[in-house]
């Protein structure tokens, strides 16, 4: 099952989607925002996507293995978890025009625990990115393939697991 969904910037809409993980009335979700560089985020280092991973049965974000709310950051790099930035430009998902692997992305609900996003520059895909919850919510993985914008492959696996 595929699903396309139209996101008003949040700082004019205050609209998320909440996208959740295994059944419908799930205390584990994803919640997607378009955060463009308006109104009360115009300070915001960067535009785009932001998915946040949220977890309404933990009940601080003390654990850093499964936290409370975490941002699902497209970087992979996880900069926001190791404190080495208060955020960066490249932690949104890009929306057309702003992504290092290209200028359009589309993101798609491939089943209860899989979203799919897949990058094209020019019409062409340059990357793919899968994020899989378990059937046991115990882990999530975040798998990304592809060429980025220097031509360089791409090729990162990222697994978080719930403590």
């Amino acid at each position: 099952m595929s699903q396309s969904i139209s996101l008003q910037p949040y700082a004019t809409s205050d609209v998320a989607y909440k996208l959740p993980i295994g059944a419908a009335d799930s205390k584990e979700y994803f919640l997607l925002t378009n955060r463009q560089q308006a109104g009360f985020d115009q300070a915001l280092p960067g535009a785009g996507l932001l998915i946040e991973h949220c977890d309404d049965n933990k009940n601080s974000n003390t654990d850093e293995t499964h936290y409370l709310v975490d941002i699902v950051q497209a970087d992979g790099r996880q900069d926001l978890n190791k404190n080495a930035n208060s955020g960066d430009a490249t932690d949104v998902y890009p929306i057309t025009g702003n992504s290092p692997y290209g200028d359009t992305v589309a993101r798609s609900r491939i089943d209860a625990r899989t979203v799919r996003s897949v990058n094209k520059k020019a019409g062409k895909v340059t990357a793919t990115q899968t994020s899989v919850m378990a059937a046991d919510g115990k882990t999530r993985t975040l798998t990304t393939t592809g060429v980025n914008a220097a031509g360089e492959k791409v090729h990162n696996v990222v697994v978080y697991e719930k403590q």
